[in-house]
């Protein structure tokens, strides 16, 4: 990405990567653990995290 970044004409040391990702490790009841976390996904609400945090970035 960075470099992509800089031949797009942007300081690649100033690029932000935000990981937005949960992972589950359990060796019982990972697929329960995933099911529950999955009753509180809103994508409306990830885009508007996204959104917000894409308007901030100083890339």
């Amino acid at each position: 990405m960075r470099h992509q970044a800089a031949e797009a004409g942007r300081d690649r040391d100033k690029l932000l990567i935000y990981n937005l990702v949960t992972v589950i490790v359990d060796e019982t009841d990972a697929q329960a653990k995933f099911e529950e976390y999955k009753r509180y996904v809103s994508y409306d609400g990830s885009l508007v995290i996204a959104g917000s945090t894409i308007l901030r970035c100083p890339i």
